[in-house]
C-alpha cells in the first residue's frame, strides 16, 4: 500500500469515527434537553378542596409526553400523631415512617402511574378527612383501600411529592399539611434530589 492510499484509508477512518461520535454526542444531547424541558415544565398546583378530600393538578407544560409518571408521597410525623381510624396500612401498634410512598392517580381504577400528554393535567388523590377535621388520611396506591395513615389534623406537617418518569430525572416538591388553615396543603418550591 503506497503512503497516499494509507493516508486516504486513515483519513476516511478518522472521519467516520469522528461522524459517529458527533452523531451519539448529539443524540445524548438532545435527550438531555428534552428531560431538562420535562422536568422544567412540570407543575404541581393544588386544587381547590371539596371539604372531605384533597386533590392536586400535575400538568405537563413542556412539549413532550411524560411516560408512566409515578407519584411518591414522604412526609414527617411523630408515632403519637397516628391515629387508628379506618384500614391503613401504618397503625399506632406498628408505626413506621411515611417514606417515598405510592399515591395513585384520581382516574378510573386508581393507576399507580399515567401518561401526561403535553398541555395535559392530571389529577392525584393526597388526603381524605371526614366533617369535625379531627384526623385525615393520607392515600395510598389503592387510594382508600386502605389508606396509607391516618393523622391527627390538630398539628402541622412537612414532606414533599416526588415525580418520577421514564423522561425525566425525579421532581420533588415540598409540601406542608395544616388543616386548620384555608389552604389545607401548600406546595414550596421544588428542587432536584441529588
Amino acid at each position: 500500500m503506497n503512503v497516499e492510499t494509507s493516508a486516504a484509508l486513515w483519513g476516511a477512518i478518522v472521519g467516520a469515527l469522528s461522524g459517529g461520535a458527533v452523531s451519539v454526542g448529539v443524540f445524548f444531547l438532545q435527550d438531555r434537553i428534552k428531560a431538562q424541558r420535562i422536568w422544567d415544565g412540570l407543575e404541581l398546583s393544588i386544587s381547590p378542596h371539596g371539604g372531605v378530600f384533597v386533590r392536586a393538578r400535575v400538568k405537563n407544560n413542556s412539549p413532550y409526553p411524560i411516560r408512566q409518571c409515578w407519584a411518591y408521597i414522604s412526609l414527617q410525623y411523630e408515632d403519637d400523631d397516628i391515629l387508628d381510624f379506618g384500614s391503613t396500612f401504618i397503625i399506632r401498634s406498628r408505626p413506621c415512617p411515611l417514606i417515598e410512598d405510592r399515591l395513585c392517580w384520581s382516574i378510573s381504577g386508581n393507576p399507580a402511574s399515567v401518561d401526561i400528554c403535553p398541555g395535559e393535567s392530571q389529577a392525584l388523590n393526597l388526603l381524605d378527612f371526614p366533617a369535625g377535621i379531627e384526623f385525615f388520611w393520607i392515600v395510598s396506591e389503592k387510594n382508600n383501600a386502605p389508606y396509607r395513615v391516618c393523622l391527627r389534623a390538630n398539628k402541622s406537617y412537612e414532606g414533599e411529592i416526588k415525580f418520577v418518569s421514564f423522561d425525566m430525572e425525579a421532581k420533588c416538591f415540598p409540601i406542608s399539611i395544616s388543616l386548620q388553615s384555608e389552604v389545607p396543603v401548600s406546595i414550596h418550591s421544588c428542587y432536584s434530589p441529588v
